[in-house]
């Protein structure tokens, strides 16, 4: 065990921090890793009533290729703990949380494909046996489910079940209530089919009966490019034209729900932003509809919001900065954070060419005035990297947490807030 410590001060108008580097531990046999104690902590401590967030690296060591694609969190074996599941980069792994939050044990690899490859994916019990599945995808290939084998948590592998084949990547994969029958089994897919001038499909599918047979399959986008600005990434749903049918948000703009499902989506672009490949749907302003909120994270700059005018299908959607200057910001959420009745944005700030070393930057923007004005906080500066997050009470504390995987680098990351 390694153990350090480091002080770092620093005052200016914004906030003052102090970084606490603790100790590593990492237990090793040939089977597992168990992850104990700390990794790495930093505390930062943000204006008088700011945000104070512990880094944790739960996976400094992601098998397969290395590249994790995504990381998702829920109750894997029934104990009432919050375990972690990442995949991508031909792997998966479970890591089992040992009730707070400091003490984790990997599972796998469980891909029994050897081809994960994918930054969507969902938990879902698809053959109803009361386990949770992953639904994602090949890399460049079928879209499928991975079956949870149940039982106890252990390194056995999960079988492979094709849905269909696509050939293209899947960049984004949400499962909602689409129909709004109070079922969440619809599942809303981004394929895109490289990755500079990507071709860009969107399509919605919903299993059968049978795990193994899809119900139905609908082209929402049947494919276009993405154009100068290459937004080609970012899913959300809602109604944004109150007109009580579910709407598709996808990257720099939305898709308008037809009447009837043969009918066509209809595209209306929003953002003008470059290389947006995050997008939500959030009442920003407090009026009672849905705004667009963007983060410019492929080879772009910046996060904004775009208000929903009076007649959304019409491109005068007033733009609102965030923050302008943030690099590559991949990952977004909006969340009250802190639990003033405010949406707060968390994003991570990536250095493309660095992706091994700990130069990143996980942002909370804390907004006043209606979202007109928004404080900075950086929680987890000098990290390594954070492509996609997640925002959950891991530890079960009454605080959100950040969980996030490297994509670029073999880490799997779980920011705990600890702030007062």
């Amino acid at each position: 065990m390694k153990t350090a410590v480091a002080w770092i001060s620093r005052n200016d108008k914004a906030h003052s921090a102090v970084i606490l580097i603790l100790h590593m531990n990492q237990l090793i046999d040939s089977k597992l890793l168990m992850f104990s104690s700390l990794f790495i902590s930093l505390f930062l401590a943000a204006s008088a009533n700011g945000f104070m967030f512990r880094t944790n690296y739960v996976d400094l060591d992601y098998g397969g290729n290395g590249r994790p694609g995504w990381v998702r969190s829920a109750d894997m074996d029934g104990d009432g703990s919050i375990d972690l599941v990442a995949g991508g980069g031909r792997a998966m792994f479970i890591y089992k949380n040992h009730g707070n939050g400091r003490s984790w044990k990997r599972h796998g690899n469980l891909d029994s494909s050897g081809k994960m490859g994918a930054n969507g994916a969902v938990l879902f019990d698809v053959n109803r046996d009361g386990n949770l599945d992953v639904v994602s995808a090949l890399y460049y290939d079928d879209i499928g489910w991975w079956e949870n084998p149940g039982a106890q948590l252990r390194h056995r592998q999960w079988r492979f079940h094709s849905l269909f084949k696509t050939r293209w990547f899947l960049h984004d994969l949400i499962c909602t209530d689409l129909d709004r029958d109070g079922h969440k089994e619809e599942f809303i897919a981004n394929l895109n089919n490289k990755y500079w001038g990507t071709d860009i499909k969107i399509l919605w599918f919903r299993l059968g009966k049978s795990p193994q047979i899809l119900q139905e399959v609908h082209f929402v986008e049947p494919g276009r490019n993405e154009g100068s600005l290459h937004c080609h990434a970012g899913l959300d749903i809602g109604d944004l034209d109150r007109d009580g049918l579910i709407d598709i948000a996808f990257s720099n703009g939305w898709y308008e729900s037809p009447a009837t499902k043969i009918d066509p989506w209809v595209w209306h672009p929003v953002a003008d932003v470059y290389g947006i490949s995050n997008c939500l749907l959030r009442d920003m302003d407090l009026d009672a509809d849905l705004d667009l909120v963007v983060s410019a994270g492929h080879h772009g700059k910046g996060v904004y919001w775009y208000e929903n005018p009076s007649l959304p299908k019409t491109p005068s959607w007033n733009k609102h900065v965030v923050d302008d200057s943030i690099k590559n910001p991949e990952g977004l959420a909006v969340v009250d954070m802190n639990g003033d009745g405010d949406l707060d944005v968390v994003a991570c700030e990536l250095d493309f060419n660095h992706w091994n070393q700990k130069l990143h930057s996980v942002y909370v923007f804390e907004p006043s005035n209606k979202s007109s004005c928004w404080t900075k906080h950086n929680i987890a500066p000098k990290s390594f990297p954070s492509h996609q997050l997640q925002v959950i009470d891991i530890n079960k504390d009454g605080r959100l947490d950040i969980i996030s995987e490297g994509a670029g680098y073999k880490v799997v990351s779980y920011f705990e807030n600890i702030s007062k």
